[in-house]
């Protein structure tokens, strides 16, 4: 192979390093001799791990095909150890790490015109048609990644169709054989062609050039709403497909199971509208129809997993059998949503509901024949990809909803796939669990066994609450994917954070903040008294409403002749310090009478006081008194520390010295 040609030569040597680094974290785990196992582990006890963090700062650091394969064995590892959370910021890196490279597109049909900016090329061309399908080969892994991380997550793809404009990889044959072939491209739907009411019905698979795709997609009737068998426009007959192997076929499979979530389960549809309701059954028409002829059209000897010609000896393909049990579960994925339908929609699909159901039934009968033949007949040690494990655990689930929904009993497939995904789990499973990245994690196959027994143990009870398409929190528990956990306590970040965000935040003109609520003002008895609080600003902390000894109490006289403690008198001596105009806080509505241009001045003339009372009574309604109980922090919200001194000791010398409007003042606030 070329990867051992290539680590013979002195020269190429050194570019593989960081794969052989990426083999030790997945093989290392596995070695029989536990002798040998043993002895490494003494000498090197953190080996896997120093050979991961390698792998990660080499892909960081430079871009080349060599480490990106070596990160995608390290993604593999992660994704079976079942810990998404260090393999999804991976698949990100891989993702715009092929594109940087020029690895998705091909140099010779790159330069079909002219262009005034040419992109950066990062990556020598291949020297060899060899070297060129190894790094295709690359790309389309990074793609099934991808594809894979979008699909388990429900997230956006990051390949998307302008990103893909590479062949399809060839029969593997040709290329152990290191003989040159031609394959198609492959078509990528794009995401523009995803809103409801536009048809994909008439989007070929293949073209033997971009040339060839840019003259199918102008010749497409993409505004159809209407498809039948005999309105699809046939396939370009003049792609040879002759030269792409199983390797292509699960490609093509994978990106037809995106398609159903990407195109059909994500897409947002108003069911109580007849238009759009039947935009969405000719959307799950075009997806049937395309998934039923990728199925027929398979070349003969591709149609069965079984690839061998002696019918004594077994031989599955793991690429071509994942690429079966995937279209299966892509018919599953499809037909749910009708079969097992919600209860706004019941009424409308009943008739078909029947028919869709059993195309569930028959797709996860024959995924569970598939996955135990393939088990049975592959040496033991041999792993399994983590989207076989997927498939199989919707196969198997969407069997539990089929026995709740219409009260059956369990069928024996399900514990086929069930013990499918155990044995699954057994291979990852390391001989030797000190040499494991993580050695206490649960792998994927093994969570996804524990969520099948989660939901057996609810079937025919009223706990049985479970969306037919909705199986992206239960994918992610498997994978270790733990939700955002709700402290207990803020803390004084946060706690410092809001505050200054919300004196941070001002009103302008007619605009108020979306932090102001006016609705929720309390008023009448249960109203807290304004002088009762500790004022707060994001300065200075606290300012005490009082003062400290008795004789420095002024009192406020009220109505019913008690007395209460003045706002900071000191205030009156605090140097000026606002920055903002009056102008710029009150709005023409709000004010009753012009207002002043700053405040430097709030206590040059006699009727400052009346001023100053006119800000706070003006000031206060504006605010949420949850967010800020006290009128010095109300106050805060929209002035500065000196600003909030100036105006309450200014309005509250005034209120002092008038007990009329004092008397006034404390019955209305």
């Amino acid at each position: 192979m070329l990867f051992r040609s290539r680590l013979r030569d002195p020269n190429e040597r050194p570019k593989l390093v960081v794969v052989l680094h990426a083999m030790m974290v997945c093989a290392l785990r596995y070695v029989a001799n536990e002798r040998l196992a043993t002895d490494w582990l003494e000498t090197y006890p953190d080996a896997s791990q120093r050979s991961r963090e390698l792998v990660i700062l080499s892909g960081m650091d430079g871009l080349s095909v060599e480490n990106l394969q070596a990160l995608v064995i390290v993604t593999f590892v992660h994704i079976g150890d079942g810990e998404a959370n260090k393999a999804w910021p991976l698949i990100g890196t891989l993702a715009r790490g092929v594109v940087y490279l020029g690895l998705h597109t091909e140099p010779e049909e790159t330069q079909r015109g002219e262009v005034s900016l040419k992109p950066l090329s990062s990556l020598s061309p291949a020297r060899v048609w060899t070297e060129a399908e190894e790094r295709r080969r690359v790309f389309w892994n990074v793609f099934l990644l991808d594809r894979f991380c979008s699909t388990a997550t429900g997230w956006n793809t990051n390949l998307s169709s302008e990103d893909v404009q590479v062949r399809l990889p060839s029969d593997g044959l040709y290329w152990v054989k290191e003989e040159p072939v031609t394959t198609p491209f492959f078509n990528v739907w794009d995401s523009s062609l995803g809103r409801m009411g536009k048809s994909v019905s008439f989007l070929p698979s293949h073209f033997t050039s971009l040339a060839d795709q840019d003259k199918q997609s102008t010749a497409t009737a993409p505004t159809s709403e209407r498809v039948t068998p005999d309105g699809r426009v046939p396939e370009n007959r003049s792609v040879d497909v002759s030269t792409i192997g199983s390797f292509a076929y699960c490609v093509e499979a994978t990106e037809s199971l995106n398609r159903v979530v990407k195109f059909f389960l994500q897409r947002p549809v108003d069911f109580q509208s007849k238009q759009e309701f039947r935009a969405w059954l000719t959307r799950f028409k075009e997806l049937d129809l395309q998934l039923i002829h990728w199925k027929m059209f398979l070349p003969r000897r591709w149609k069965d997993s079984n690839i061998s010609k002696e019918p004594a000896f077994v031989h599955m393909d793991p690429n071509l059998t994942l690429a079966h049990i995937t279209h299966n579960t892509s018919m599953i994925l499809l037909h749910q949503s009708i079969a097992y339908p919600r209860a706004s929609i019941l009424e409308k699909v009943r008739l078909a509901s029947t028919a869709s159901a059993e195309t569930c039934q028959l797709a996860a009968s024959e995924t569970a024949n598939i996955v135990q033949k393939y088990l049975q007949y592959t040496p033991f040690v041999g792993l399994v990809n983590h989207q076989f494990s997927l498939c199989t655990y919707l196969s198997a689930r969407v069997m539990l909803i089929h026995s709740h929904t219409h009260q059956l009993d369990i069928p024996d497939a399900y514990h086929i796939l069930l013990s499918s995904l155990q044995q699954m789990s057994s291979r990852w499973v390391s001989m030797n669990p000190s040499l494991k990245l993580t050695s206490n994690a649960t792998d994927f196959s093994q969570g996804l066994s524990s969520q099948l027994h989660t939901l057996q143990r609810m079937i025919g009870s009223p706990s049985f609450n479970v969306t037919a398409s909705d199986y992206v929190a239960e994918v992610n528990h498997a994978l270790g994917v733990k939700l955002p956990a709700v402290s207990p306590g803020e803390s004084q970040w946060l706690a410092e954070r809001r505050t200054q965000q919300r004196h941070s935040i001002i009103p302008v003109g007619a605009r108020h903040s979306h932090y102001l609520d006016t609705n929720g003002l309390r008023t009448g008895s249960d109203h807290q008294s304004p002088f009762s609080h500790t004022m707060q600003t994001p300065s200075s902390g606290s300012m005490h409403s009082g003062r400290t000894t008795n004789e420095d109490h002024a009192s406020v006289p009220t109505s019913t002749g008690q007395s209460r403690h003045a706002l900071a008198p000191q205030a009156q001596h605090a140097q000026p310090g606002g920055d903002l105009t009056f102008n710029e806080i009150f709005t023409s509505n709000n004010a009753t009478q012009p207002l002043g241009d700053n405040l430097d001045g709030i206590s040059s003339c006699p009727d400052d006081g009346k001023l100053a009372v006119q800000v706070v009574t003006e000031m206060i309604p504006s605010i949420k008194p949850s967010a800020a109980p006290s009128i010095g922090e109300r106050l805060a919200v929209f002035f500065n520390e000196n600003t909030i001194a100036k105006v309450i000791g200014t309005a509250e010398a005034y209120l002092e010295n008038n007990a009329s409007h004092t008397n006034s003042f404390i019955s209305s606030h």
